[in-house]
């Protein structure tokens, strides 16, 4: 079970966040457009809450990827207006009068994160510290004092979705009964051990519970907050 901005999310912004997975799901066409718009879009980009993504350009294909993952294409349905044929995202650019970028929209989970454009040298100087990591299987500063938190908060049935980015706040709130549940049939937490760092650059977890044995796994955005998390039952 995967978790990719509100708290105390009012019905409306439930029944927003449905419409947009239903539109986010659609089928897309892809159109011809002019490659030479790529040269543009391509740069870093950065979130409020710190999520850092890349667009990059090869061989007149346009390429999105958050920081840390792989790349992925992005096709056109109109200029500005890209998706994943992977996965039911999508990427929109925000152009100003002079036809530069000011900052794009991620779609993905009934959500849309805006992204300004920064500086690309200092994006990809924290990727090479975020592969060095994944190469050293280092976890991150206080990694385990963060996933034990994440644990009892959920176990609560109170995870804090201020120290979330926004999606995966949406999902977690979404889903935190559920996990309390499963939580509450696994007991107690015995025991706590480092496994690695994904190639995603999440740092993965084995708990043992008196009841159950489970995987976490997480990252952190630049600024300090939870991007990513996942749990899932082992053996």
């Amino acid at each position: 079970m995967k978790l990719v901005k509100e708290t105390n999310m009012a019905e409306p912004l439930k029944d927003t966040v449905a419409w947009r997975r239903y539109e986010q799901m659609r089928p897309r066409t892809e159109i011809a457009v002019d490659p030479s718009l790529y040269e543009e879009y391509s740069g870093a980009y950065e979130t409020v809450d710190g999520t850092l993504s890349v667009v990059s350009h090869r061989d007149h294909r346009l390429f999105y990827r958050i920081v840390g993952q792989s790349d992925l294409e992005i096709f056109p349905e109109s200029d500005t207006a890209f998706f994943m044929k992977a996965l039911p995202v999508q990427i929109t650019f925000e152009l100003n009068q002079d036809r530069r970028v000011r900052n794009l929209t991620h779609h993905q989970n009934g959500w849309e994160d805006y992204a300004a454009k920064v500086d690309l040298g200092e994006v990809l100087d924290f990727e090479d510290e975020v592969q060095q990591r994944i190469k050293d299987q280092q976890p991150l500063p206080e990694s385990e004092r963060i996933v034990r938190r994440v644990i009892d908060e959920h176990a609560r049935g109170e995870p804090n979705l201020e120290n979330m980015s926004p999606a995966l706040a949406v999902l977690a709130d979404e889903q935190k009964e559920f996990i309390r549940d499963e939580l509450e049939k696994a007991a107690a937490l015995k025991a706590l051990s480092f496994k690695g760092v994904s190639q995603d650059g999440l740092d993965v977890y084995d708990a043992e519970f008196e009841n159950a044995k489970i995987e976490w796994g997480f990252a952190v955005a630049r600024r300090g907050k939870i991007s990513h998390l996942y749990l899932r039952p082992t053996l």
